[in-house]
C-alpha cells in the first residue's frame, strides 16, 4: 500500500488539532517523539528516517525534544547521538502512580 499523504496530529493540553498549515499559529516549546517511532530504533530505516526528520524539524524550530518509550540502550545511544536530551520509558523506570511517587519522596 502506498501512502501519498501524511497527516500530522498535534495534541495540545488534551485538545487534538489536525495540522493543516496552522502549526505556526501555536507557541510550541517541545516536540514529543511517540513510542511508536522509538520502537524500531535504530535498526528500522523508516523509524530512523521519521525520527531524524522530526528531530531536525525541532532543531530548526528551536524546540526541546522528548523521546517516549525508550526501552533499551541501543535506542538511548541513537537518541543521544541525535542530541535528544530528554527520554522516558521502561529503560529508566516502570511507570509509577502519583501516590507511589509521593510515597518515595
Amino acid at each position: 500500500m502506498l501512502i501519498s499523504t501524511l497527516t500530522i496530529n498535534v495534541w495540545i493540553q488534551s485538545q487534538r488539532y489536525l495540522f493543516r498549515g496552522s502549526l505556526r499559529d501555536f507557541t510550541l516549546d517541545t516536540l514529543k517523539l511517540d513510542s511508536s517511532f522509538i520502537k524500531g530504533l535504530p535498526a528500522d530505516n523508516y523509524a530512523t528516517g521519521i525520527c531524524t526528520a522530526l528531530i531536525k524539524m525541532a532543531e530548526i524550530m528551536d524546540l526541546n525534544v522528548v523521546a517516549e518509550g525508550v526501552e533499551n540502550s541501543r535506542q538511548l545511544e541513537w537518541l543521544s547521538q541525535e542530541n535528544v536530551q530528554q527520554c522516558q520509558g521502561y529503560y529508566f523506570n516502570e511507570p509509577v502512580t502519583l501516590t507511589d511517587q509521593e510515597t518515595s519522596d
